[in-house]
């Protein structure tokens, strides 16, 4: 069965009902996973809280399931319609803003409305989306697909392409952001890339090497991002370029020797001191 828990003292707060989970493909849950004909059974491959809190959505890697639960009760709301999995990645849920609307992406990306459950749009894709933003106010969602390494926006008001689709990554995207006014976007590459767009326009303002796969991409601020590369340390990264240079100059160790100044014809050859002071 499915727990959720307090962060706080991992005490178990509700169990969600007609949900059994498993590790790996090739175990079988158990004969009491479900209580009733409607249990079912699935790896865990995407979760995500309502902006309240109230209700949890997860989506399933094997069979793709999507399911809605009362966090309170455990109380199944909802099991929800998504095109099956072909050999993709696994059902990706995420819940708008406004708490309003809620995605399943599976082949197709569709939209669900929170007070009835029913389908309230649909995008289709060629493949399963890796991670999926909205914007804040709701109207756009920035996806990135498991394969072709594209970075798509949907409109979902009328569930249509906005914008080129983005492609820089030698591979797959396997996460992206928005920045708070969803101007920007930074997405993680397997190719070992953080790349930061122009959302509205798809250009490509930054490339920004971490040296492996990188798994998140966050942004702090309009100006810092946390990314957390394949088996090493999270870091903080700064995208903008006036700290870029104060943070290059804080490092230098020395001022350039006379010879390096004769041979580069700097005159007046600079000393640490103005280096640093730019």
């Amino acid at each position: 069965p499915v727990h959720i828990r307090r962060i706080a003292d991992g005490e178990v707060v509700t169990i969600l009902e007609d949900l059994c989970t498993y590790a790996l493909a090739a175990q079988a849950p158990g004969t009491n996973c479900g209580e009733t004909p409607e249990a079912k059974a699935d790896q865990v491959y995407s979760i995500d809280f309502s902006p309240d809190g109230s209700m949890v959505a997860i989506g399933g890697a094997d069979i793709g399931i999507v399911g809605v639960w009362d966090v309170a009760t455990g109380k199944r709301l909802a099991w929800l319609e998504v095109p099956p999995l072909i050999g993709a990645d696994g059902a990706f849920v995420q819940f708008s803003p406004a708490g309003d609307i809620l995605i399943g992406a599976t082949t197709d990306v569709i939209g669900f409305s929170v007070a009835d459950w029913n389908e309230i749009g649909r995008f289709p894709i060629d493949w399963a989306w890796y991670d999926a933003q909205f914007t804040t106010d709701g109207s756009l969602l920035v996806g990135s697909d498991a394969t072709r390494g594209e970075i798509t926006t949907v409109d979902t008001n009328t569930w249509t392409q906005v914008g080129p689709s983005l492609s820089g990554h030698e591979g797959t995207v396997r996460d992206n952001d928005l920045s708070a006014d969803g101007s920007l976007i930074a997405s993680a590459g397997s190719d070992g890339y953080v790349l930061i767009w122009d959302r509205e326009s798809g250009e490509l303002l930054q490339s920004i090497p971490v040296g492996s796969v990188v798994t998140l991409v966050h942004f702090i601020n309009d100006d810092h991002l946390l990314v957390i590369p394949e088996g090493r340390p999270a870091m903080v990264m700064t995208i903008n370029v006036t700290e870029l240079i104060e943070l290059a100059r804080s490092q230098v160790s020395r001022g350039f020797t006379d010879a390096e100044c004769a041979t580069y014809h700097f005159e007046p050859c600079p000393d640490l001191e103005s280096i640093r002071n730019g």
